[in-house]
């Protein structure tokens, strides 16, 4: 589950339900930030909420569904990956 918030100003507080794993600001003002939780299964009844922070105010939500496909049909060069290392 994403959850993306923003504003004209520092969105402050933003919140998620049930509580989101991570969070990274995308803008050095505070203005904008992408949140996520990450779920086993599908989720339900996710509540995303900002306060108002005067013009621009932007509040979105999605869920990407991920499928893996059975080890049968998987090609022998995408079983395997590497660890990258920073």
């Amino acid at each position: 589950m994403l959850g993306c918030y923003a504003g004209a100003s520092a969105v402050s507080p933003r919140t998620m339900n049930p509580a989101k794993d991570g969070e990274e600001g995308v803008q050095d003002d505070d203005g904008a930030f992408l949140a996520w939780k990450i779920y086993e299964s599908s989720p339900a009844n996710v509540q995303i909420d900002m306060d108002d922070e005067g013009t621009l105010n932007t509040l979105a939500g999605a869920y990407i569904r991920l499928t893996i496909p059975a080890a049968a049909g998987v090609p022998r060069q995408m079983m395997h990956y590497r660890k990258l290392r920073i």
